[in-house]
């Protein structure tokens, strides 16, 4: 699954920052429901990596989660995404972001992690 935000044209996977006090799952969680409407539970998610994010100043350590799920829920776009859609790993790698096409090379085994987000 892939969005675009309000605020920029590219395609990214959903995130999102942690609140005080929340885990990396827990704000996981919260995210893609706020981003996608989808609520997944704890038991769908893989944790599949951990990268240090140093943009706009700052240092972040994001989490990257994977969910596999039975189904494809019905998604409807959250306050700051205009669109979201379910895309096959190879058309996701075509139309994604720069970072997020380096995640999924790196998932399938086509790229080293530098874990450098």
């Amino acid at each position: 699954m892939l969005l675009r935000t309000k605020y920029g044209a590219d395609w990214v996977l959903p995130g999102g920052g942690c609140k005080r006090r929340e885990t990396p799952i827990d704000a996981c969680l919260r995210e893609v429901r706020e981003e996608t409407g989808i609520r997944l539970d704890k038991k769908h998610l893989a944790l599949k990596g951990i990268y240090l994010s140093e943009r706009e100043y700052k240092r972040d350590i994001v989490f990257l989660f994977g969910a596999e799920l039975p189904m494809w829920p019905a998604i409807k776009p959250g306050l700051e995404i205009s669109q979201v859609r379910y895309v096959e790993l190879e058309e996701a790698k075509q139309i994604a972001s720069p970072a997020t096409r380096r995640r999924l090379e790196e998932l399938q085994g086509y790229r080293v992690s530098t874990f450098e987000w």
